[in-house]
């Protein structure tokens, strides 16, 4: 008695449509594959080259014509490969935290203060956030100090900092997960050298969608600490490089998922005007970890 499967594996490049079209010879060859593996779990879902399907080894009638389209791309050999595929997102990290920053009752001096729990945290696939490392640098027209930093921190923290006159106090707050990726959200804080805070931006949010299409990933960008600054520079980088991906102004921005290959991190920059250029040099006021398969 025949056997009733065949074991056969997924091409490079192949998508689960391509496949059971080259399988089944129609778009309803899906479902049967859906049916006959149940790890697979979605239409879209992706599925490495290699991967092992169970198919029919007598091809069912889905449809009129499906029977003789599959007979004859079994005869030619031939491997349906598209060039396009469903677009997973298999990790990525997003969250907010509110750094306070006041001034402290004595001239020139602030306090700042900082939480073990982040106010939201996304974390796809789902890790426990394992701690926090922070870092608070003040610069005053080009020249930089670090006045406070620490890392593996655990609990909430607090401090006061001061005596170095006018200028911008840059506070990153960077929290780990348990299997090793972070997000971070970083603070601009334009002070007198007396007793008041010009000016603040942070940006502490990035919101990303599972599953796209085969080209972009659609991201919003969130200026949660103040709207004065609302056109956001988006940025991509990894191991290769960097690219700036576009702006985002409040609106959904799409990123193509090939820029610097499937591991990037996403750094968000607002375009920030001279009360702070004078003194600062403009960076990423935001970052998030992102995995594409």
């Amino acid at each position: 008695m025949a056997a009733k499967y065949t074991i056969k594996k997924i091409a490079n490049n192949q998508n689960l449509v391509d496949f059971a079209m080259q399988e089944y010879g129609c778009l309803e060859g899906v479902v049967q594959l859906m049916q006959d593996n149940p790890q697979i779990t979605s239409p879209t879902q992706y599925c490495d080259p290699g991967t092992a399907l169970r198919v029919l080894t007598t091809i069912p009638a889905l449809n009129g014509t499906n029977q003789a389209v599959a007979k004859q791309y079994a005869s030619l050999g031939t491997k349906v490969v598209t060039g396009s595929r469903g677009i997973t997102i298999a990790s990525y990290t997003a969250g907010a935290a509110t750094i306070q920053f006041e001034y402290a009752g004595t001239t020139d001096q602030w306090t700042f203060s900082l939480t073990a729990a982040p106010v939201s945290a996304e974390i796809v696939p789902a890790s426990a956030i394992t701690g926090y490392a922070y870092e608070v640098d003040f610069s005053q027209y080009g020249s930089g100090v670090n006045v406070d930093s620490n890392y593996n921190m655990t609990t909430d923290y607090t401090n006061t900092v001061g005596g170095y006159g006018a200028g911008v106090y840059q506070i990153s707050l960077q929290y780990g997960t348990a299997d090793g990726r972070i997000f971070a959200v970083v603070y601009l804080f334009l002070v007198d050298g007396n007793n008041t805070v010009l000016a603040s931006v942070g940006i502490n949010s990035g919101e990303i969608t599972a599953i796209r299409d085969a080209s972009f990933i659609p991201v919003m960008v969130e200026d949660a600490y103040n709207c004065s600054y609302p056109v956001i520079d988006v940025i991509a980088f990894s191991g290769s490089g960097s690219v700036t991906i576009g702006q985002c102004n409040g609106s959904r921005l799409t990123i193509p998922v090939d820029v610097l290959g499937n591991d990037v991190y996403l750094a968000y920059s607002p375009q920030i005007d001279a009360l702070f250029t004078i003194h600062i040099t403009p960076s990423p006021l935001f970052y998030q970890q992102i995995s594409i398969h």
